[in-house]
């Protein structure tokens, strides 16, 4: 289980949930942004982690 234990979680069984989360995850900081001090980080970080796992 990805969550209870990320060491384990095989990158080819986790890549479309992981994608998925990362792709909700920019779209709630983006929902949140004033609650950071450095959205854009976050944001630009997000987007690179999307980009790598294959999303656009």
């Amino acid at each position: 289980n990805l969550l209870e234990n990320p060491m384990a979680a095989a990158y080819e069984d986790y890549t479309p949930l992981v994608l998925l989360l990362a792709m909700s995850m920019r779209i709630w900081v983006s929902n949140n942004k004033d609650k950071f001090t450095l959205s854009y980080r976050v944001d630009e970080g997000l987007e690179a982690l999307i980009k790598n796992l294959g999303g656009s």
